[in-house]
């Protein structure tokens, strides 16, 4: 039987920490923004809890991070890397008429992100 990988509490915790700070929130904003208290975010924080991926998944939208970026060591945990060798490579073999229709796209998920996110507030 194939034991279950375990999640770092601790290294999540600083990842956590991490993307709050990046993105300018206190512990008091980034959990009055995921209905938490501030002392079980910053039990989040310490990796001193476990925490739920509904919750995890709030704190990524409030921080504009995926759940991968909490979770694994995978370079789509930094979006500069994903765009830089892959995503970047795809767009210079675009013609100028496709990097358009590409750009168009783009603006409507980033629209229907951002409607999204909103609801969760």
């Amino acid at each position: 039987m194939q034991q279950e990988p375990e999640i770092d509490y601790e290294q999540l915790g600083k990842r956590i920490q991490q993307a709050r700070k990046e993105s300018n929130m206190t512990q008091e904003e980034l959990s009055g923004r995921c209905n938490i208290s501030t002392s079980y975010l910053s039990r989040c924080e310490n990796g001193n809890t476990r925490i739920s991926l509904p919750l995890l998944y709030k704190i990524g939208v409030q921080t504009g991070r995926g759940v991968d970026y909490f979770l694994m060591d995978s370079p789509s945990s930094d979006p500069s890397i994903k765009i830089n060798n892959s995503i970047g490579k795809l767009l210079l073999q675009c013609s100028a008429e496709m990097l358009t229709l590409v750009e168009h796209f783009l603006q409507g998920l980033l629209n229907y992100d951002q409607s999204i996110r909103k609801r969760l507030e």
